[in-house]
């Protein structure tokens, strides 16, 4: 009886040997803000996740009518250097669609000379302490059917011009769902964009932010894409601003609790709040009978959403960029949590 016993205590810790070992999840952070200068709140979400990469956006990329050529914009202010870094500074640049769909064919390469002479001017000047050069870069663009071909030589290039560094780009879901449409783009790795899915004007919209069913249908029947991805999960909430059926601004960082003493505030259903007052709200002005939609994302929302990431990824090795690195947005996640996904 006891050789029957220790035969099958054998076999059990074979089969939990050869089981597949399901790693943790990596996190990384966007950091999207002008000024790049971490706080308390930033720096202990970093360590409590032992964060790898923050995906710091250097600058955009935009058409400039009046010079009629591609140009930097929204370029980002360095920081202190007394504020210590535990992780990687992955340099990141936003191009509009419009920027590909009127720059020629023939002056991409110089497109992807000026960029990269752009980052390596700030690498240099802000985190040579870090490196000679960034080992990683990534591009931000949601390219169309008609500026494929030009995207994707732009990447081709900045890949020949940055031998030694890795190029990454993100994914939107649509160019997930119909790869065999829209291409996939010559990069070493690609982050798979899982937020602002839905239509932020439309006033039968309930949350534009992250939604598990329109979700759930980008994934549906969709083979694997032919490309190693991390996935970026939102952290931001905002409040849109609606007046006479139309939206005229969103007032980043609301949250619920911000809104639950406001007396000039009327709740209605569905996350719809009444101006009863015309009144400032977080800097923006609100005039009697405007409307706020307030879209957020929960902890709970984060735990389905990764659910069903983890029903498509065959290994759990995917890491998560979470956006962004903000107080506004932390504030309404604990650490744990985060880390727990």
């Amino acid at each position: 009886m006891k050789k029957f016993s220790l035969f099958f205590f054998l076999v059990l810790i074979c089969l939990v040997g050869c089981s597949p070992q399901h790693q943790p999840h990596s996190y990384s952070f966007y950091h999207w803000k002008s000024t790049f200068e971490p706080d308390s709140v930033d720096l202990a979400y970093l360590n409590a996740l032992d964060v790898n990469k923050i995906y710091l956006r250097f600058f955009d990329v935009a058409w400039d009518v009046n010079e009629k050529a591609a140009l930097p914009i929204s370029v980002l202010k360095t920081y202190p250097d007394s504020v210590p870094l535990p992780c990687s500074i992955i340099p990141t640049v936003f191009i509009t669609n419009e920027v590909m769909l009127k720059t020629k064919h023939e002056e991409v390469e110089m497109l992807a000379t000026q960029i990269f002479e752009k980052i390596d001017r700030m690498w240099k000047a802000s985190f040579l302490e870090l490196g000679e050069q960034p080992y990683e870069v990534q591009i931000d663009c949601d390219w169309s059917l008609k500026t494929k071909d030009r995207y994707f030589k732009f990447l081709e290039e900045l890949n020949k011009i940055m031998a030694n560094t890795q190029v990454s780009c993100t994914i939107r879901l649509h160019q997930l769902k119909y790869a065999d449409k829209t291409g996939v783009p010559p990069v070493d790795f690609g982050v798979l964009m899982c937020y602002n899915m839905g239509s932020l004007r439309n006033p039968d919209e309930s949350n534009s932010i992250l939604n598990i069913e329109r979700t759930q249908k980008y994934f549906s029947g969709t083979s694997k894409y032919p490309l190693a991805l991390s996935v970026a999960l939102p952290l931001f909430s905002w409040g849109v601003h609606y007046r006479s059926k139309k939206v005229v601004g969103v007032i980043n960082g609301l949250h619920h609790q911000d809104l639950s003493d406001k007396s000039f505030l009327k709740p209605l259903k569905n996350g719809w709040y009444k101006v009863t007052e015309s009144q400032f709200l977080f800097d923006q002005y609100l005039y009697k009978d405007d409307m706020l939609r307030l879209e957020e994302v929960s902890y709970e929302n984060l735990v389905e959403v990764t659910a069903l990431l983890e029903n498509y990824f065959t290994h759990r090795d995917w890491n998560i960029v979470y956006y962004h690195l903000d107080s506004k947005c932390l504030k309404a996640f604990e650490p744990e949590q985060l880390k727990e996904l």
